[in-house]
């Protein structure tokens, strides 16, 4: 019980808190041989709370505008991308959809289109998978379109297409688009060019 109160003391001495008659009295009180323990927790509760009511009004304002920033400010890794889209969980993904936001059209529907569709794959709502599979589709399916010649844009779809389960009937480009990825892989940066080649490793049509 001394040890809570010590504790107290210290926390009201660093922030410096306005209740400054409390910690008196409580001083006092500690000082004493015949605390009362009872009457000294609930004083303690309610000075902690209003101490930390009052922190939470000083930095409130800072606090959520730090966020913001940090939100704005997350940059768009394309490595972390491939290897998360392969073996990220939920968390991670969604912290990757806030992190796509920062990268321009065409390629942020995209990548944001295959992150979607990733995502159902780790919901267990079956009807909130349907919806953000449908919505993935239509935003990968819509900037392949958009950009016919788009290798990565087709790699995105076939594995995809690849990993989906078959009742999804997502899997009629899977010869197109590995067709078209062997011939045109190799005119892509270097760092897609080696996540092409790992994923060829593993894939069932693409044999480079």
């Amino acid at each position: 019980m001394k040890i809570n109160v010590l504790v107290l003391l210290l926390f009201l001495s660093l922030t410096g808190s306005s209740k400054s008659s409390k910690a008196s009295s409580l001083r006092r009180r500690y000082d004493r041989s015949n605390l009362n323990d009872k009457l000294i927790n609930k004083e303690i509760a309610s000075v902690l709370k209003n101490a930390f009511a009052m922190t939470e009004c000083i930095f409130g304002t800072r606090l959520n505008i730090d966020r913001r920033s940090l939100q704005k400010g997350q940059q768009f890794d394309k490595q972390v991308f491939y290897k998360l889209l392969e073996t990220g969980d939920s968390t991670q993904i969604n912290n990757l959809l806030v992190s796509v936001k920062t990268v321009s059209q065409p390629d942020r529907d995209a990548y944001e289109g295959a992150l979607l569709m990733r995502k159902a794959g780790l919901t267990k709502n079956k009807k909130k998978q349907l919806s953000l599979f449908k919505e993935g589709r239509l935003k990968l399916d819509d900037a392949i379109l958009k950009n016919n010649e788009n290798c990565e844009f087709k790699f995105l779809r076939l594995i995809i297409q690849e990993n989906a389960p078959p009742i999804l009937g997502y899997n009629k480009q899977i010869n197109e688009d590995s067709t078209f990825i062997k011939k045109n892989y190799t005119a892509t940066s270097a760092l897609l060019q080696k996540v092409i080649l790992d994923y060829s490793k593993k894939s069932k049509n693409l044999n480079l």
